[in-house]
Parts: structure tokens; sequence; C-alpha cells
């Protein structure tokens, strides 16, 4: 097992791309995936930023075993859907602002973290 934590980004938008910027400054941890709705999209981003996995569809970054965080930087209206999507596929998420669109959601948000045993922020 290793120490360095696996992430991939779903939504490689512009404050993606400062997340991707942030992460060469991090020890510990590098970007291993990234997912668009439009895989030319994903390709872009994994090209400027060296990475290897590329996928058009988020359903395919959540089966990705090999991924332990996904950053979440879609349109605020899908993140509750995204969160959960990958907290029941085992990962861990870090959701941009605005978290979700309303209290419920986060509540639901953070009931399934702790029910999959996984840290949403």
């Amino acid at each position: 097992m290793t120490d360095e934590i696996r992430w991939a980004v779903v939504g490689p938008g512009g404050i993606a791309t400062r997340f991707a910027e942030a992460m060469r400054l991090v020890d510990g941890g590098r970007i291993a995936a990234v997912a668009s709705r439009a895989l030319e999209r994903a390709d872009a981003y994994a090209d400027r930023f060296d990475i290897p996995v590329r996928y058009g569809a988020a359903d395919d970054l959540a089966a990705d075993p090999d991924i332990d965080a996904v950053y979440v930087a879609t349109p605020h209206t899908g993140h509750e859907a995204d969160t959960l999507r990958f907290v029941a596929a085992g990962k861990h998420v870090l959701c941009e602002k605005p978290f979700c669109v309303t209290h419920a959601e986060a509540e639901e948000m953070f009931d399934a973290a702790d029910r999959a045993g996984r840290v949403v922020m």
C-alpha cells in the first residue's frame, strides 16, 4: 500500500485547473484520472497536467479501483448526485463551492459519507 493519495477530477473547468496547478506543489498526492461529459475536454485537461487516465463519463471514473479521492468540479446543481456516486463507489470527495443547493442535500451527502466511512468536504 502506498501513502500517496490518488486523486481524480470530475468536471475539468477553470477551478479544476487551479486545483491541478496546486496539486503540483503537494507531496503525497497526484491526479491520476479525469472525467468529463466530453472526452475531448478530459483529454485536453489530462494532456496539460500529465494525467494518465481519462474518462468520458463520471460512472466510469467511479468504477476505477485505482482512485482514492475525487475533486468534484461539476456545475453545482450536480454536486449532490456526483458526491453520492463517488461515495457509494468507496471514494473520498472534495466538492468545490457551492457545496450543494439545499441544506437537505448537504445532510444527505454527509450522511452517505458517514455510512460509507468516507470523508466528504
